[in-house]
Formats: structure tokens, sequence, C-alpha cells
């Protein structure tokens, strides 16, 4: 069969999952090609991960995302899986530094260029698959630990023990939530959900600076399809709600906002960051005194530490400059 062919030979991985797809599949055998490439998903290398997350975003079974059936059942198992997955933190300018040899750098602009693709095909999925936007959102809900690893769980059949087990495990944020949030908020009718579960994650502590450090820090090339609107859109979303949430949103929204400025590097980029600080200051001044505080902390960073994450030496105020 075409998977055992697969299991046989891993470079056969994308042409088997491209006829897989397009077969006419009973409900029972689509839920069985789900299991096995969500099984490879735990071990496929990099260059397989586009066509693997694509087929699970087109092909898993269709739920309503509320844990009741199988259907559901396997949609939060796919969600699980994909909180699992890492980024390898590749160069931020896509293996043009200076440092290590010219293979090191094709294949560090190979895997860059691959988790590109992977990212873009998850954008695409939670865009018109309500069912895993939902599960997403109720997993990240329902975690409430900030960091460390995820445990281990072999996922029941059932939508009762399903839930049991999820309540009973100790569960953490990794850095893959953040970018899998980040993924789901680019579709503008996810994008007021996103924002949501982040600022009451913010608050409540369960998003920490870390978090957040560890999510994007020489991820800027790998992440560059999310830098706008849904990165932009976060960072804006829990500045302006610095008046109305705790102190720990905005640390979040700072950190982040320093973040986008010094890990996505590009002139085009850095204008829109800045130009959005001046916003969140123009706005602000004389009513919103947090928010403008907080912009300008941002300011004050860049200033600081000049153009972190452009392979180039500057100094604060090069650093804003177009």
């Amino acid at each position: 069969t075409l998977q055992q062919l697969r299991t046989e030979d891993p470079t056969l991985l994308i042409p088997c999952l491209d006829a897989i797809g397009s077969l006419p599949l009973s409900a029972r055998e689509l839920e069985r090609v789900t299991r096995d490439a969500l099984e490879a998903l735990a071990t496929v290398e990099v260059w397989g991960l586009p066509a693997l997350t694509t087929f699970l975003m087109n092909n898993c079974p269709s739920g309503n995302g509320s844990g009741s059936g199988s259907d559901s059942d396997l949609a939060f198992e796919v969600i699980e899986e994909l909180r699992k997955l890492p980024l390898s933190r590749g160069s931020r300018n896509g293996g043009s530094s200076g440092n290590g040899d010219g293979n090191d750098k094709d294949a560090n602009k190979t895997t860059i260029d691959t988790e590109t693709l992977m990212i873009e095909s998850l954008s695409r999925g939670f865009a018109h698959r309500a069912d895993l936007t939902s599960a997403l959102l109720k997993a990240i809900k329902g975690t409430h630990h900030s960091t460390g690893p995820h445990s281990q769980y072999n996922y029941p059949h059932s939508s009762q023990a399903l839930i049991a087990a999820q309540q009973q495990q100790q569960q953490h944020h990794s850095p893959a939530d953040i970018w899998l949030l980040a993924c789901c908020a680019t579709a503008p009718h996810n994008l007021p959900k996103v924002k949501t579960l982040f600022r009451t994650k913010a608050n409540n502590g369960f998003f920490t600076p870390q978090l957040l450090r560890d999510a994007l820090i020489g991820n800027g090339m790998a992440l560059r399809s999310l830098f706008h609107p849904s990165l932009m859109e976060l960072a804006d979303g829990l500045l302006r709600s610095s008046n109305v949430e705790g102190s720990s949103t905005v640390e979040l929204g700072v950190t982040l906002y320093q973040l986008l400025f010094h890990e996505f590097w590009e002139p085009m980029q850095r204008q829109e960051v800045v130009g959005s600080l001046v916003t969140h200051v123009g706005s602000g001044v004389g009513v919103k005194v947090k928010e403008v505080d907080a912009a300008m902390r941002v300011f004050s960073n860049i200033i600081d530490n000049g153009g972190i994450g452009s392979g180039k030496k500057e100094d604060g105020a090069a650093a804003l400059r177009p």
C-alpha cells in the first residue's frame, strides 16, 4: 500500500501523501491515514513538514472542535501534535551571515525556506478549518502553565476519556503555541478571537516575555509571513489594552514590539514597527498614560540595543532610520 511504501522509503512521503489525499476514502480509512500522518509528524525530517502539515490541515476529518465525537477527538490530537513542533532557530538573515562554510549556509537557508512553507500551510489551513481553529483555541485556553515540555499522552478514542485526560495532565505552553496562534490570526475572522485569548493569557501570566523570546528569537525569517498583520496586530492589541489590563499585559506588549523590531529587520518591517509605536504615543498623550509610557520604553530599548538582528553593528539612532 501507499502507507507501506512511505514507511519503507521516507523519500516517497510527498508523492504518497498527494496520492492518498486524492483518493475517495471512507471515514474510517480517512481516520486511519490521518493517524498515520500524525505518527510520521513526530519523526519526519524538516523537508517533509510542509507536505505533512498541508495533508493534516486539508484531510483531517471535520469536527466541530467541541471535544464530542471521534472527529473532534482527532482534531484535538492534530493540534496537540502541532503544538510539539519546534523551529530550528536559523540565522536571522536566511543563512547569509559570515559565520560557517557555504554548505552550512545553504542547509540553513533550505531549512528556513521549508519552515516558511510549513507556516504558510498552517495559516491557510486555519483560515478555512473552523474545527481546527476551535480545537487550537480550546487547547491553549485550557493550558495553565507558562513554560516547560508537553506531557506525553496517547489520546483515547472516547471524548469523555479525552476530556478527563486533558484535565488531569499537566500541560505547558511551548513556543509553538505562539506561532500557531499567529498562523490562526492571519485570517481576519480569527484575529479577534486570538487577540482576546492573547490578552487573557498575558493578564493571567501564562504568556510571558520569556515565552515570546523562545518563540521568536532567531526565527524572524521563518516567521516572516506572520509579521503583518498577525504579530503586529497582536502587539498593537496588547499595548492598547494597557490601561484596562494588568501590568503583565503591558510587559508582554513591550516585549513583543521589541522582538518584532529586532528579529524582523528588513527596512519596511522596521518602519512599520516604528510607525505603530508613534501612533501609540500620539493617540495616548494626556489620555492613555500607560500606553504612551510602554511605547516610549520600546523606543528606549531600540536606542539602547541598536540594530540587533540585522547582522550589522548599528547605533540606536541608525537602527531607527529608514
